[in-house]
């Protein structure tokens, strides 16, 4: 039963619940601005401002600019940025999409090994194409045509 509600919440990820602000937005403000709302010790006028200004950066990094949110950008961003700190420019096949690895020293078949390149020694197309309408196999009738 929770997993539904779960479902239903995600699917519903960019609906609008007024009209500035849908539920990625509201996730955002309760994130940042929840935790100020909730703490005490702070006199009343700094920790409205406090407040304001945690739900205004809570929608600006839950916005959605071509397609991606501002935080998922910058997620992204940092996960490329340890990417090449890690493994440095140069491009592997394993980094391309829709590749597979080749793995060293292997090979589908041996080198030396029992399949190779067939050689035709065969009758041309239209001679081939003649003994076949006549019934009789292409091989038959190229062992004809080197007999005669």
């Amino acid at each position: 039963m929770a997993y539904e509600s779960i479902e239903r919440l995600l699917s519903r990820r960019g609906e609008k619940i007024a009209a500035f602000l849908t539920v990625e937005n509201a996730v955002g403000v309760a994130a940042l601005a929840g935790p100020f709302f909730v703490i005490g010790g702070i006199a009343l006028l700094p920790r409205a401002i406090i407040i304001v200004l945690a739900a205004a950066l809570g929608v600006a990094i839950t916005l959605e600019t071509d397609g991606m949110l501002f935080c998922e950008r910058l997620l992204w961003r940092a996960r490329g940025e340890c990417r090449l700190l890690l493994r440095g420019r140069a491009l592997s096949p394993e980094d391309l999409p829709g590749t597979r690895a080749a793995v060293a020293g292997h090979r589908a078949v041996a080198h030396a090994g029992a399949v190779r390149k067939s050689r035709r020694r065969g009758a041309a197309p239209a001679q081939a194409t003649s003994a076949a309408r006549a019934g009789a196999p292409a091989r038959e009738a190229g062992n004809a045509d080197r007999a005669a």
